[in-house]
């Protein structure tokens, strides 16, 4: 599985501590592939009373099972979700030949403004 500059495993597994465990019943609703537009890492470490340095570290764990995609430093989203985003500006690159702007995208999928620069960008 190609993803990025990277390959993966497509069915990379995760060998995770009780602790780590018990973080990602708290995380992942915040990362649910319904889930259009995930905090950033301080609010999701705020939102679940967990430390950031350890929210970071076990979502960096999940992306490198291509469950989900970081973008920038300090988002994670589901990659199902940039998938579903990498069709919409297809279309929308589709429809407006001469290209599209962030605010044509972000009314289009509903997303904030931030995070649809890190998806078109």
């Amino acid at each position: 599985l190609r993803q990025g500059q990277q390959l993966k495993l497509a069915q990379a597994k995760l060998s995770l501590t009780p602790q780590e465990q018990q973080l990602w019943k708290k995380l992942s609703p915040h990362l649910l592939p319904a889930v259009l537009n995930p905090p950033v890492l301080k609010e999701l470490a705020m939102k679940t009373k967990s430390p950031e340095a350890a929210c970071n570290n076990l979502l960096k764990k999940y992306c490198k099972t291509g469950q989900l995609t970081q973008l920038g430093k300090t988002r994670f989203i589901a990659t199902e979700v940039v998938k579903n985003l990498a069709d919409l500006a297809q279309q929308l690159a589709t429809e407006h030949k001469d290209g599209f702007l962030v605010a044509q995208f972000r009314d289009a999928c509903g997303a904030g403004r931030n995070f649809c620069i890190l998806i078109v960008y």
